[in-house]
């Protein structure tokens, strides 16, 4: 009996000693587990002012316009130019359609080149001369852009106030944005694309147009529409190289024909002393947001349509 005794107090003992350390071990858990707790509310705390901080003045923005416009819209402005009495942005809206197409293709073509030239053919030196001139180009002040383009196209080639003097300068302004964009789409493109197009026989050239810009281009035009929405809000640019009409643009004539955008109503009519200018005004702001908000969801679009056909 005694030796029973003894094995069940060597037993209890080795028992308390074995749980001492697990109640321990649940403690610090417990304690780990409570840090991580305040950590994570304090993260979100953190990120979620961060994210009020960005998203409270695009409200601000949004409910500002949208306040001002709809206490008095009415859709007639959408069908009648500003001409004579018919107090509408028709014609303004056109114009500012028309910059898109021009700035698009002119922008497009010369950027996305640019873009391409400098992930797949450029050497490290200069890759680094053409980037740095485009981020230094990226920070200059529209107005800038204005003034040259005034002096060079508007006086100096004597092309007057006109479509085509207003596309080329904005176009020059954005070009930096789409060349970057092109660049850095590119970039990301796994090796293991170019090696396995290599592999098959293709050469530089069709291994860049045929694989590297195929999987490249929803970010390519993202890049791209990204820009034009950026062109389109320009102000100061277009009042040296557009200047302005009450009538609608001259589709096919680039030179000596003033341009109607909807910027120069929102920057105008703002300050004049007329009820209906001020509206006519709250109306133009209305329309060039629902525009850009058009061309971002439309990218977003073209993302997501062109990556489920990958």
């Amino acid at each position: 009996m005694s030796d029973i005794n003894i094995k069940d107090r060597k037993s209890d003992q080795l028992l308390n000693e074995r749980t001492i350390p697990v109640s321990l071990l649940a403690k610090k858990s417990s304690g780990v587990l409570r840090r991580r707790k305040i950590k994570n509310f304090v993260s979100w705390v953190i990120f979620g002012s961060f994210f009020i901080l960005i998203i409270a003045p695009l409200m601000w923005l949004l409910y500002g316009v949208f306040k001002a416009a709809f206490s008095n819209w009415s859709f007639s402005v959408l069908f009648h130019p500003t001409a004579g009495n018919a107090g509408g942005i028709s014609n303004a809206i056109v114009g500012t359609l028309y910059i898109i197409v021009g700035v698009g293709l002119l922008a497009g073509v010369f950027g996305v080149s640019v873009g391409i030239y400098l992930s797949e053919y450029a050497g490290p030196l200069f890759k680094k001369i053409v980037g740095t001139s485009a981020d230094i180009l990226s920070g200059v002040p529209s107005i800038l852009f204005g003034f040259v383009g005034y002096e060079l196209l508007v006086l100096k080639f004597g092309w007057g106030m006109s479509s085509a003097a207003a596309i080329i300068v904005l176009s020059v302004m954005v070009l930096p944005y789409v060349a970057k964009s092109t660049e850095t789409a590119l970039s990301k493109i796994p090796t293991s694309y170019r090696e396995g197009a290599k592999a098959i026989g293709l050469n530089k050239s069709q291994t860049v147009f045929r694989v590297v810009i195929r999987q490249g281009l929803p970010m390519i035009l993202n890049g791209l529409i990204i820009a034009i929405a950026i062109a389109i809000g320009e102000t100061a640019p277009m009042l040296y190289t557009a200047g302005w009409v009450d009538g609608y643009p001259k589709y096919l004539q680039f030179t000596h024909a003033p341009l109607p955008y909807l910027t120069y109503l929102v920057w105008t009519d703002y300050n004049q002393p007329f009820k209906s200018a001020k509206i006519l005004s709250n109306d133009a702001a209305l329309v060039i947001l629902v525009i850009v908000g058009l061309l971002f969801l439309s990218a977003k679009l073209i993302v997501r349509v062109m990556k489920s056909y990958d």
